[in-house]
């Protein structure tokens, strides 16, 4: 492991996890339980790799449908 390279991070899994992510919290709009996985996926692979742009982007749109898969049994 490199100086420059913190410790605890895990690109080689965190993209998987960005994309799964993704289309966990699109079927957490349906599914609620899913959601809740969905947003877990996504904080988890948004902290293991953040210098990644593409990690960062898939994690950020898997959140926002996994809590809007959250919220939605709250609204109505």
């Amino acid at each position: 492991m490199s100086d420059q390279e913190p410790r605890g991070r895990d690109p080689e899994v965190a993209f998987p996890l960005a994309i799964v992510s993704t289309a966990l919290g699109v079927v957490g709009l349906t599914v609620p339980v899913l959601a809740w996985v969905a947003t877990a996926l996504a904080v988890t692979s948004y902290v293991l790799n953040t210098p990644h742009a593409p990690t960062r982007t898939l994690a950020i749109i898997g959140a926002a449908f996994g809590l809007v898969g959250i919220a939605i049994p709250f609204v109505g």
